[in-house]
């Protein structure tokens, strides 16, 4: 069980380094560089694979594990809100991560338009 909360916490540890890759970036004063934009887009992908992937199949084996220690029947039930009858097992997706998760992909594409603003800014005399 301790290995599985390790794996939730993965996708949510590396968005954080790479947050950190961002904001050394930004003390160095470059904002709307490219590499930025990369940045933001791995951070929307860690959102994307946390909500659709990573959190769902955890609480699925999670709920298994509880389920066959209490001998139980159980009925998978697969949507963003996780209802079912008898004793169900949520394996939904979060919707507000990938609300998020599309605000930074937004955000991306932002950075990547600024840098070639920056890089048209620069060519000109």
């Amino acid at each position: 069980i301790a290995l599985l909360k390790t794996i939730k916490l993965m996708p949510m540890l590396m968005g954080f380094f790479v947050l950190k890759l961002i904001f050394e970036n930004y003390k160095k004063e470059d904002v709307f560089i490219t590499q930025n934009a990369r940045y933001y887009r791995w951070i929307g992908a860690l959102l994307c694979l946390d909500s659709i992937v990573v959190r769902p199949l955890c609480n699925a084996f999670l709920n298994l594990v509880v389920e066959y220690a209490h001998h139980s029947t159980h009925v998978i039930t697969v949507g963003s809100n996780g209802y079912g009858a008898g004793n169900s097992i949520k394996l939904g997706f979060s919707l507000t991560e990938l609300s998020i998760a599309s605000l930074v992909f937004a955000i991306s594409q932002v950075m990547l338009e600024g840098s070639r603003l920056r890089e048209e800014n620069r060519l000109t005399v």
